[in-house]
């Protein structure tokens, strides 16, 4: 075989299909929603990796214990560590930061409903107060299960 036909059978090889979990990042064309970006880490494993790394370099800062958290959370493989990395957050965070207090104990309350805490979900629910609609929804389905129906149509 000529040298040229021989590098060309090595370097030109059929295409195999992957299996597992397709790996895409998020479409920016769309917009920047936050939201959407972080799930988005879940298929786009460096990033994910390098926010745990921002962490381990800067473990004293609440903004980025929460959004690991969040990540963790949203990829939906170890509730146990965002638990972890959301109560890291609420021992940091600033008393005079609100937003980022009332957003970690939302996350936290949904991390512990995820698994399966509900009292506690429901503790930390009933300390807030939240104008976004899916709150209210999972608020309302942690009282149905325990049976507080008129409290559950309430929220």
């Amino acid at each position: 075989m000529k040298p040229r036909e021989e590098a060309k059978k090595n370097i030109l090889k059929k295409s195999k299909e992957l299996t597992g979990k397709k790996i895409e990042g998020y479409d920016f064309s769309n917009g920047n929603d936050f939201e959407k970006i972080l799930k988005s880490f879940s298929t786009t494993g460096f990033q994910a990796t390098n926010f745990e790394k921002a962490v381990e370099i800067e473990p004293k800062n609440p903004t980025y214990q929460y959004y690991n958290a969040l990540i963790l959370f949203h990829i939906g493989e170890n509730y146990h560590q965002s638990l972890e990395r959301i109560n890291n957050a609420l021992f940091l965070i600033d008393f005079d930061d609100l937003e980022l207090r009332n957003k970690s104990l939302e996350l936290k309350a949904q991390i512990l409903y995820k698994l399966n805490r509900f009292e506690e979900s429901l503790e930390i629910y009933d300390l807030l107060d939240s104008r976004d609609p899916l709150f209210w929804y999972e608020k309302g389905m942690l009282l149905q299960k325990f049976n507080k129906f008129n409290e559950s149509i309430k929220s």
